[in-house]
């Protein structure tokens, strides 16, 4: 129509904490552009990501696990590392602002790329540039969120150890190439890799777990 403005519009759908640093960068970044954040299922229960600590693992083979969590304890709780290794230098990559908060320094974008999150703490700062409507978000989903009887729930592999070393092989060589569309008969496929799974124990590996689930979920009551 004649007198029309012309606009392009985009959208993606991630995690809101996500969500929320990339529209405060955005804001910062491309303050002509008109941004929103939305909760795509408003009316739906929310789940929280349960986890025991921070995605960080010491491996089993490690002569001194005792040093690896030294290091991790340093990482999380000690100020001075936490704010270096998670924010760079202060002046630089990051302002801070009082303890809680910080700002963008002009090398911001020097310092970035690795995965820093795993040593996340309560000594975190936030982003002063936060966007006020995702911790609005966030607090509201408080009151809707759901808990699964099993979210705590962990499955103890030691008896049917070897049937699940099994099942690993078995979806390496069999369920990867499906999900790859690497298999043209693709019935074919689903039946091998059904087949394949029976020798491999399946059925043990099921029946063991539903063992510990019906114990669990005894013990919960």
């Amino acid at each position: 129509m004649a007198g029309c403005e012309s606009r392009q519009v985009s959208s993606y759908a991630h995690n809101l904490g996500t969500v929320a640093a990339n529209l405060a960068e955005m804001r910062r970044d491309k303050p002509d552009v008109e941004l929103g954040i939305a909760d795509l299922t408003p009316d739906k229960k929310k789940i929280a990501a349960i986890s025991t600590q921070n995605g960080m693992s010491v491996h089993a083979t490690s002569k001194n696990p005792e040093r690896a969590l030294m290091l991790l304890d340093l990482l999380q709780n000690d100020k001075e590392i936490h704010d270096l290794t998670m924010y760079g230098i202060a002046g630089s990559n990051y302002n801070p602002e009082g303890d809680k908060k910080f700002t963008a320094g002009p090398a911001a974008a020097n310092y970035t790329g690795f995965s820093n999150w795993g040593w996340n703490s309560p000594l975190n700062r936030q982003d002063a540039a936060y966007p006020k409507e995702a911790d609005d978000m966030f607090n509201t989903w408080q009151s809707s969120i759901y808990h699964f009887p099993l979210e705590t729930f962990v499955f103890d592999t030691t008896p049917v150890k070897n049937e699940v070393a099994n099942i690993g092989n078995v979806m390496l060589r069999y369920a990867i190439p499906l999900e790859y569309g690497l298999i043209d008969d693709l019935a074919k496929g689903q039946a091998d890799l059904i087949k394949q799974l029976k020798s491999a124990g399946l059925d043990k590996v099921q029946t063991e777990m539903q063992t510990q689930i019906d114990a669990f979920l005894a013990a919960q009551k």
